[in-house]
């Protein structure tokens, strides 16, 4: 190892200047997380700074634009984890662009992203609607009762039916009236007519 000499300016108001430092917030992440980033003593003021991830012997540029100290020698900035680190640990790194004698590191604890589950769409039954059966009218049987007329006998009454029977019947009626006088004044001729043959000839009449 070849030992390495630069020279170190002193902050204002100090006579010995302390070495680079470089401090990470959080300590862990996972890839594309946010670290934020800080360090003191990168002397003098307007020094350039170049900030790496070490994963292994591969070296990962964090930043698109180097940050610059101020004039005390501090640092402020931000940076994203690559993606698809496979690795537990790497290490960033910090040196100043013109000479790379300040240097500080800093370690970064990877952590592996795990796929978050997907969460089962939840199975919802809906009730099955059974129609109500239709309940049907029973229907109503009612008696209907046809009336009797009572028909009129006479001239007047409507003809039909029963006005044809009961002419009939009276007709027969006054038939029978009529012929009952003639009948017996027949009967009475014929009973007195054998009547007079008989007192012919009884004898000793003296008719023969």
């Amino acid at each position: 190892i070849w030992p390495v000499h630069y020279l170190v300016l002193a902050a204002p108001g100090k006579s010995v200047a302390g070495s680079p430092n470089l401090t990470i917030n959080p300590g862990k992440g996972v890839s594309g997380d946010v670290i934020a980033f800080s360090g003191n003593n990168w002397l003098p003021g307007g020094t350039t700074i170049q900030l790496t991830l070490l994963v292994g012997t591969s070296s990962l540029p964090l930043l698109d634009t180097s940050p610059i100290s101020d004039k005390n020698g501090m640092i402020t900035g931000a940076f994203h984890l690559p993606a698809n680190l496979s690795v537990s640990q790497a290490s960033v790194n910090a040196k100043d662009v013109a000479s790379g004698a300040l240097r500080a590191q800093a370690q970064v604890l990877i952590v592996s992203s795990s796929p978050t589950p997907t969460a089962s769409p939840t199975v919802v039954i809906s009730p099955t609607v059974v129609p109500s059966p239709t309940s049907q009218a029973t229907p109503v049987i009612t008696s209907t009762s046809t009336p009797l007329k009572t028909v009129p006998l006479g001239s007047d009454s409507p003809r039909g039916p029963l006005t044809l029977l009961g002419q009939m019947g009276w007709g027969v009626v006054l038939l029978i009236v009529g012929i009952t006088p003639a009948i017996a004044a027949l009967m009475l001729i014929f009973v007195k007519i054998p009547s007079h043959e008989r007192k012919r000839n009884v004898p000793g009449s003296g008719h023969y």
